[in-house]
């Protein structure tokens, strides 16, 4: 008896016995017709073999899908063991097409949400945050509500405050707070507006200094351990209260008396114009010096 090619071949090809069409006239041994029957016959038990059992019926979406050994079953949701390869550029999902590609899809794969992962895509949580940056940087603005810095910050640039009532410059430390600068350096600090430097501070080995180039007003006590070298003193003020160092002071016109210069404690009177005339000492210790 005759077999069929399926699976191996269609049974079309010049020599099979299953022809496409039979004339209405044929003999029935032209083909024969038992061969045609036993072909067909075993072309169907193929087929039966090759779908399984399995009772279910094909519907909108379905695939035709193996179930178990010799059974099948159509099926809108299957479950597909092993790989599924689709070339890339042919998967549409929905009416779009997916463009990435399977090396950029698996950057999600091991992607943790809130956290970076080495060499994975950067997905926030829930609260849009997200935690464990190591380098990250900026070749345009940061605009940040607030910003809190757990360890130190290089800014090559400048750095310009403008938030707040006034800009200001806080340090909330409970503790110490300084700012360091430079060893060895002219011009280690400069406070200035644009190039127009007020305060300086040189830290040069052997010369740190500070250099103060406007005029300065002090509303409090100056308290100066070191030597102080000024070269034009200016008194706008009234001199009193006790003070543990002799005072030293000039005056143009001898008016007042001794008795309106006395202080509290002892001072040095330079005058043009005693009012006594001459050099003498107060009794509270006060030294008059008459330069006329």
């Amino acid at each position: 008896m005759p077999e069929s090619n399926f699976p191996s071949s269609l049974d079309t090809d010049a020599n099979s016995s299953l022809p496409k069409t039979i004339s209405n006239t044929a003999a029935l041994n032209n083909p024969n017709h038992a061969e045609m029957h036993g072909r067909s016959n075993d072309a169907i038990i193929e087929v039966e073999t090759k779908l399984g059992t399995g009772s279910s019926s094909a519907s909108t979406g379905a695939v035709l899908i193996g179930t178990g050994s010799g059974a099948s079953a159509w099926d809108t949701t299957p479950t597909f063991v092993g790989d599924v390869t689709i070339p890339e550029g042919d998967l549409i999902l929905g009416s779009t097409a997916v463009t990435s590609t399977a090396a950029e899809i698996n950057l999600l794969d091991g992607s943790t949400a809130g956290t970076v992962v080495a060499s994975k895509a950067v997905v926030v949580d829930a609260n849009k945050d997200i935690a464990s940056f190591r380098n990250v940087t900026l070749t345009g603005e940061l605009d940040a509500a607030t910003l809190d810095l757990s360890s130190s910050a290089d800014i090559a640039g400048d750095l310009v405050l403008s938030g707040g009532a006034d800009g200001a410059l806080q340090f909330t430390n409970a503790g110490e707070n300084s700012i360091k600068i430079p060893d060895n350096q002219a011009s280690a600090l400069i406070i200035e507006e644009a190039d127009n430097a007020y305060i300086t501070f040189v830290t040069s080995n052997g010369s740190e200094a500070i250099t103060v180039a406007k005029t300065t007003n002090f509303s409090g006590d100056i308290d100066v351990d070191g030597t102080t070298t000024i070269d034009n003193l200016v008194y706008a003020g009234t001199l009193s209260g006790a003070n543990p160092i002799p005072k030293v002071i000039y005056a143009t016109s001898g008016a007042a008396n001794e008795a309106s210069h006395t202080l509290n404690n002892p001072a040095i009177y330079i005058s043009v114009d005693d009012p006594d005339g001459g050099d003498d000492t107060a009794a509270n210790g006060d030294i008059w010096i008459d330069l006329d």
